[in-house]
Parts: structure tokens; C-alpha cells; sequence
């Protein structure tokens, strides 16, 4: 699994190429730590690669970038652009049916994601 930091954005934008999973996350985190072994089983298949950005340092500037109140945090690229996110639940955090949306959203296609995303 590839680990991103934040000289890996430009803004918003991930400077990583094609289809990309990054599970934002902190070490301090219970649910984090909870999580992350589910991630890393995942097992995109080829769809997609999967990557998390450790952001246990309040003052990390993805938590801000990125509007992230929440962690786990999985935010979706493809080309370096967002196109999908699901934040955590406070209490709870995130479980295998989150990954079965994330699989879900992959297996759409940009196409079919940017005719959705333009209301058609």
C-alpha cells in the first residue's frame, strides 16, 4: 500500500496518476487503527490502488485542504481529482460496507461518474 504526504497534493489535487483509494488517517485514532487492517485487505483488484495519508499532526494542512473533521477518511481520485469521499462516523469510523461503496464507485467509470456528476 503507498503512503502519500502532503508534498503529494496540490490542493485538492493528487499529483499521483490513475485511480487511487487514500484512507486519510491518524495514529492516535482507535477506529483508525481499527480500520486500517480491513483497508489494507481490501483488495481493489486492479481497478484501483490503495494509499493512506497519515494526518496525526493537527497542524497537517490535508485536514484543512480537505475539510476533514473525522478520521478514517477515505477520499477517491482518478488523475488527481476527487471524485468520491465517505468520512467517518464519530463513535464508529468506518466498516467493509464502505469499501463496498468505494468498489462501487471505481467500477462506474469516469464516464458514467461525470454524467451523474452533471445531473444527466
Amino acid at each position: 500500500m503507498e503512503q502519500f504526504s502532503t508534498s503529494d497534493f496540490v490542493g485538492t489535487q493528487l499529483t499521483a496518476p490513475g485511480p487511487v483509494a487514500v484512507c486519510f488517517l491518524a495514529t492516535w485514532c482507535p477506529f483508525c487503527r481499527d480500520f486500517l487492517p480491513t483497508f489494507a485487505a481490501a483488495e481493489p483488484g486492479g481497478r484501483f490502488r490503495l494509499a493512506v495519508a497519515d494526518i496525526s499532526e493537527e497542524s497537517n494542512s490535508l485536514w484543512e485542504t480537505f475539510g476533514i473533521e473525522i478520521v478514517p477518511t477515505i477520499v477517491a481520485f482518478e488523475d488527481g481529482r476527487p471524485f468520491w469521499r465517505k468520512d467517518g462516523i464519530g463513535g464508529y469510523g468506518l466498516d467493509e460496507r464502505d469499501l463496498a461503496a468505494l468498489r462501487s464507485a471505481f467500477e462506474k467509470g469516469p464516464t458514467q461518474r461525470a454524467r451523474r456528476a452533471a445531473g444527466e
